[in-house]
């Protein structure tokens, strides 16, 4: 099985980096992963909430879809009201981001580009990680943003749709869910596609003058170290602490 790891550069920047770190290198690692499956929404659900816009005297009306999303959201979170408060706010991630992407697929008129997840530092879309570990990668990246004045998030993901790869899924998302408050040293993404074998560390204009793509690959490569022995969890926090002594 193979374990597709990427560095960090933004396609649509790649002529200002290059002057700033050297090109983009992409590498493949023997990876040896037990097979997951992607949890898609309900189909009932789903058909229901694109009725709903087909229903829509005007299709293209953004803000009569936004409602109507809206509307769906409410009726999914008041079946998690009792959940703790931590692990509602993952369930609606996953709720959220799943229903936009499966209305992206098959409702036709959909015109909502993207669900709004800000200032996050862990996004489990994948549900790979329990909630204490959650908290654990919470508390860690916290300290290391206190420390190196730099935003570090974490998003496994399931099925990269629409995008075409793991590229354009960190490119086209990192700012977008990146922290509301200014770093210093900017963003950096690190996400994770355990179900496509796929790791990439993504940084943009600022965050590149401190991480340079030879780091990042070291850094990947730290991490599949941990993987190929089946460590997940702690390749993860080994990954982060690694990128954390060459900020």
């Amino acid at each position: 099985m193979l374990f597709v790891i990427h560095s960090s550069l933004d396609l649509n920047r790649r002529a200002h980096a290059r002057k700033l770190a050297p090109s983009l290198i992409s590498a493949t690692i023997l990876f040896f992963l037990s097979a997951t499956s992607a949890v898609a929404q309900d189909s009932a659900f789903v058909r229901e909430t694109c009725q709903k816009i087909q229903a829509l005297q005007n299709k293209k009306d953004l803000a009569a879809q936004t409602k109507i999303i809206e509307e769906q959201n409410f009726k999914f979170e008041s079946t998690i009201a009792k959940l703790p408060k931590d692990i509602q706010v993952q369930e609606t991630f996953r709720f959220q981001y799943k229903l936009n992407r499966q209305l992206k697929k098959s409702c036709p008129g959909f015109a909502i580009e993207r669900v709004q997840i800000k200032g996050q530092a862990v996004i489990d879309l994948e549900e790979k990680f329990s909630k204490g570990e959650v908290d654990s990668l919470k508390r860690m990246i916290a300290r290391i943003q206190k420390e190196k004045g730099m935003h570090i998030y974490i998003v496994t993901i399931d099925d990269l749709y629409p995008d075409t790869s793991i590229e354009y899924f960190s490119n086209r998302n990192r700012e977008f869910w990146g922290n509301e408050y200014s770093f210093e040293k900017g963003t950096v993404m690190m996400a994770y596609s355990f179900t496509r074998r796929e790791l990439r560390i993504s940084t943009g204009i600022k965050s590149m003058e401190y991480l340079t793509d030879e780091e990042c690959k070291e850094t990947i490569d730290f991490i599949t170290s941990f993987f190929k022995r089946g460590e997940f969890f702690t390749g993860v926090v080994a990954g982060l602490y690694n990128l954390k002594e060459k900020i």
